[in-house]
């Protein structure tokens, strides 16, 4: 009851939940004055500064994952396109190849 009552008490001071929650007893997360402070344990979690940190390393993480998706699949494409017997089936191939290489791109983009 006192976590819920310490966090109705921050947002009450202009606190923000957020989406996370505590590693340790579960209960979710709020920015208090670039702070993160978990209301269950009642101490601070992390700096703002920190969390933008660690934010900053999964979004490379996640970045990073989908492009050596994108590279796997454009290398499995490239290999259905030497191999292609029919015009159909190159086509198809191709186009997604297309697509596929445009994502890359795209991400190389998003990753500057």
């Amino acid at each position: 009851m006192k976590a819920e009552r310490r966090a109705a008490n921050w947002l009450k001071m202009g606190g923000r939940m957020l989406s996370e929650v505590c590693s340790k007893c579960g209960s979710p997360l709020f920015e208090i004055r670039g702070e993160i402070w978990c209301p269950g344990c009642n101490k601070p979690v992390m700096t703002a500064e920190e969390r933008r940190l660690v934010l900053e390393v999964e979004r490379a993480k996640i970045l990073q994952r989908v492009e050596e998706t994108l590279i796997n699949r454009i290398s499995q494409l490239e290999v259905e396109v030497r191999r292609a017997k029919d015009i159909q089936g190159l086509q198809s191939s191709v186009y997604t190849l297309y697509l596929l290489l445009a994502c890359l791109e795209s991400l190389n983009k998003i990753k500057e």
